[in-house]
């Protein structure tokens, strides 16, 4: 990776010089710029922005892969949250928000296709959850302590599940949770220089996660 980064700098900087002479080779005294120098501008400008993106980083170092994987977490949360409330989209490869879903894991991954299915299956029986309160999300996950390096390519990580909601079948409310704490695991993989989840599980029989101060209650 310093490799790889060191050539895009280095890429940058020899698209900079040539971004300069092209400048200084402008000046013909008609005070205008050709639509040819525009194009090649812009075509350099380009190069640039592709050029500066790089792989994100190994878990040679677990604390800077920390942040990648929170934000997998948040976003997780934000899809999790919008396709419970209308789980009839989880059926519908093309909804924007089952896209965002998808998009947090490797292709074909299989803990994304039974969250899938287990949704469209409650749509099904006309089952949707709505928030307990509305200063909380259904399904809240956070990390519980530092990453866990498995390979460069691979972490684990320790999490909590907060789930506050209301089940609503069939347009009645026929059950409540209250800040339900469940602690359980993760795991993220580095596929193609990106971080992607690879799952997240939450036993059943467990309860009580030590960042969130103890075990939640339900009702």
């Amino acid at each position: 990776m310093t490799i790889r980064r060191a050539v895009t700098i280095g890429m940058v900087l020899l698209l900079a010089s040539l971004c300069m002479s092209c400048a200084s080779g402008d000046d013909d005294g008609s005070g205008g710029t050709a639509d040819g120098d525009e194009t090649e501008t812009e075509a350099v400008e380009d190069a640039t922005t592709t050029t500066a993106a790089r792989d994100e980083p190994s878990a040679a170092a677990p604390d800077e892969v920390t942040p990648y994987v929170q934000d997998l977490l948040a976003r997780y949360d934000a899809a999790v949250n919008e396709i419970v409330a209308d789980p009839s989209i989880a059926a519908d490869g093309t909804n924007p928000t089952v896209e965002d879903f998808l998009d947090l894991f490797a292709s074909g991954n299989e803990f994304a296709a039974g969250s899938l299915e287990g949704w469209t299956a409650q749509a099904e029986q006309g089952v949707a959850l709505q928030p307990a309160s509305d200063d909380r999300g259904v399904n809240t996950t956070t990390l519980e302590g530092p990453l866990r390096r498995v390979d460069d390519d691979t972490v684990l990580f320790g999490q909590c599940t907060v789930q506050s909601y209301v089940v609503v079948s069939d347009g009645e409310e026929t059950r409540r949770e209250d800040r339900k704490l469940l602690p359980g695991t993760g795991q993220a993989v580095r596929i193609d220089g990106r971080w992607l989840l690879q799952e997240i599980v939450t036993p059943a029989d467990a309860q009580g996660c030590i960042s969130q101060g103890g075990v939640g209650g339900g009702s």
